[in-house]
């Protein structure tokens, strides 16, 4: 429920028992000089509070620039902490897609080459042909063993 200073005593009222009471006494919900009075002073409390900042690194500089939160000449010495963790969770989610494309393409391109190496009329230099080959060099050797 809201609440809201009334007067310089401070005196809190709830907004939703005043209302009630206004309207079942068939007078307005709120005088008008409560709500300049509040308005008041929470004005006055919003510029006591302070937003967190942080001092920015290389890399977060490099997280605003890239997720085109901030220009490159705008970038001050020091932002505030959503502004920073926005970029970078904008930044890591950059990333992950990048690397599932990368990884898609990656595969795309590895299964067409073993595909035109097998269908080549050369007939291709295949894993089975390297495995012939060292199977062939084990047998001279054991042969050559023999021999002496």
């Amino acid at each position: 429920m809201m609440r809201i200073r009334c007067g310089p005593s401070g005196q809190r009222l709830n907004l939703a028992r005043l209302c009630f009471r206004m309207y079942c006494q068939g007078k307005p919900a709120i005088d008008t000089s409560q709500v300049t009075q509040s308005a008041a002073s929470v004005a006055g409390n919003v510029e006591s509070v302070k937003i967190p900042l942080r001092t920015l690194t290389k890399m977060d500089r490099f997280a605003l620039i890239v997720t085109r939160t901030m220009k490159a000449h705008e970038i001050p010495l020091e932002a505030s902490k959503a502004v920073v963790e926005k970029a970078q969770d904008k930044r890591r989610i950059l990333m992950n897609v990048g690397l599932f494309v990368f990884t898609i393409v990656g595969s795309i391109i590895a299964i067409i080459s073993g595909k035109r190496l097998r269908n080549s009329k050369s007939g291709g230099y295949t894993l089975q042909d390297r495995n012939k080959e060292r199977y062939e060099r084990v047998r001279q050797r054991e042969a050559k063993a023999k021999e002496q």
